[in-house]
């Protein structure tokens, strides 16, 4: 299941490269497969792509507790609520 949730997402961003959310989807799919490096990679891509896009910041802000990186994950909670 988690393996076509991310060849969908895949897809969806291939067709439509611009959409902040497709790209948020796919980090998370990378998440939820415990691939937690690809996902932050995924959320820091989309981030300089789109630096106010809380979604991503949160889930990235996941993806950093479950990598023990406290501090980065802390930062980008405090962003997201500020």
């Amino acid at each position: 299941e988690l393996n076509n949730a991310l060849r969908d997402a895949n897809e969806a961003v291939r067709l439509n490269p611009e959409s902040a959310a497709w790209k948020n989807n796919r980090g998370e799919c990378f998440i939820k497969r415990k691939e937690y490096d690809k996902a932050i990679e995924e959320f820091d891509a989309l981030l300089k792509e789109t630096p106010t896009y809380y979604f991503a910041l949160f889930n990235r802000s996941e993806a950093y507790i479950r990598t023990k990186k406290f501090d980065l994950a802390l930062k980008d909670i405090e962003a997201v609520l500020k």
